[in-house]
């Protein structure tokens, strides 16, 4: 599906990450980034049961799509949506999900299930996102969301927000969306560790220190 893919007037400056088959094994992220990732895949594998058929889903902030093979099963419609392109060009529509969204992927909607991983720390304007999320989603649709709420300023000058659940609450009840689960992840002690890691690492595979 990447004829839908379009470029943008002012894309943010490049990211420099690890490979993601290798971030696990990065000190800082030992200790909750394997939970994440498995609490993710479940999310998605329990949410898929109850999708119709030749249901669209939407993976806003892909990336390099990790989860584009649990996602893209049987007859559902994958489609990708994020601010630039990623190395292997399968990012289906460009744009940023507080800003007006690209009218193709509005037209190959609505979806059905959305994923927004680890994103909305990224958005400034959260109202514009989530009135933009109301706007993709089906009626029936469902959403995966999740963002941390303890961690180190990264890919900076886009990190804008450490949201508490009561927020994510609040923005879903002005916009009318029902919280079916909420699910913390993270002890003290992995907090204790993550803030290690980052010390140790000085954040070197991040968005060069700019102060």
């Amino acid at each position: 599906m990447n004829s839908h893919s379009t470029s943008l007037e002012t894309p943010r400056a490049a990211i420099t990450r690890p490979d993601q088959s290798q971030r696990t094994h990065h000190p800082r992220e030992q200790f909750i980034l394997p939970k994440l990732q498995e609490a993710i895949t479940q999310a998605i594998s329990e949410s898929k049961k109850t999708l119709p058929s030749e249901a669209k889903i939407l993976d806003i902030g892909c990336g390099r799509q990790p989860y584009r093979t649990l996602l893209q099963t049987g007859q559902f419609q994958y489609f990708s949506f994020d601010v630039e392109q990623n190395e292997e060009k399968t990012v289906d529509f460009l744009g940023y999900i507080d800003q007006p969204l690209p009218p193709t992927l509005v037209q190959s909607g609505p979806y059905d299930l959305i994923i927004l991983t680890e994103v909305l720390e990224h958005v400034f304007d959260l109202e514009k996102c989530f009135s933009n999320l109301v706007e993709l989603l089906s009626p029936a649709g469902k959403m995966i969301l999740t963002c941390p709420f303890f961690f180190p300023l990264h890919e900076k000058p886009y990190d804008f927000w450490r949201m508490s659940p009561f927020a994510i609450e609040q923005l879903c009840k002005k916009f009318n969306l029902e919280v079916l689960e909420y699910r913390r992840l993270g002890s003290s002690l992995e907090c204790w560790g993550l803030l290690n890691g980052h010390l140790l690492t000085h954040m070197q595979y991040q968005t060069p220190e700019t102060g």
